[in-house]
């Protein structure tokens, strides 16, 4: 496991303190970055959100797909993330974890240029890579195996997907893209449980 923190505690409490400040129905349009934190913004000292509901997703034929990095569309990250969280599709879900953590784990220096080549588009490409990243994450919190925590980690240190210095900026300018939310959603929620992680061993 790396041994290092991901975020600074004054980095994560000034983001925190501006979304924390955001009206609900603002929060409740963001509800796919910022709901089901599992308790680790109370952990890290930050204050609840009001309750929010994942949202609602499209009718899918995610079911009826092969699960592999190159059968993902752009929305299926989230309504996977849905899944997950709703305790729905649970067996389906379980492989297409362990299935992009496989393939996540392989071509790790390649991804951003994998996704690119799929997605045509930097944007794109980023995007599904940071729901990726959260999915693997929350199905951490889900199964407590901590192969999916040790890739989240590594994955928060790629070249291209997190920008965690231009993080600040962005929420001072009141720009909430879900890229920023879902950088944020994952460094807060790892840091949490990186810091579990110690505090257990140290026991």
């Amino acid at each position: 496991m790396p041994d290092r923190k991901l975020i600074s505690e004054r980095n994560f409490k000034h983001w925190w303190s501006i979304i924390s400040n955001l009206d609900a129905p603002t929060l409740q349009e963001n509800a796919s970055s910022l709901s089901y934190l599992r308790g680790c913004e109370e952990y890290l000292g930050l204050k609840r959100l009001p309750e929010q509901h994942y949202p609602d997703f499209p009718p899918t034929d995610l079911l009826l797909k092969l699960p592999a990095f190159t059968n993902l569309e752009q929305g299926d990250l989230q309504i996977l993330r849905g899944w997950l969280l709703l305790g729905e599709n649970n067996l389906q879900t379980s492989i297409w974890a362990e299935t992009l953590l496989r393939y996540a784990e392989i071509n790790q220096s390649s991804l951003m240029k994998k996704a690119f080549a799929k997605f045509r588009s930097i944007k794109a490409a980023r995007h599904v890579l940071l729901e990726m990243t959260v999915f693997l994450l929350d199905f951490y919190f889900e199964k407590y195996d901590l192969r999916f925590l040790n890739l989240v980690l590594k994955m928060s240190e790629l070249r291209g997907l997190f920008y965690k210095g231009s993080l600040t900026k962005a929420l001072g300018n009141n720009i909430l893209r879900p890229s920023v939310l879902l950088q944020i959603r994952v460094l807060i929620m790892g840091e949490a449980a990186f810091q579990k992680l110690g505090n257990i061993q140290s026991l």
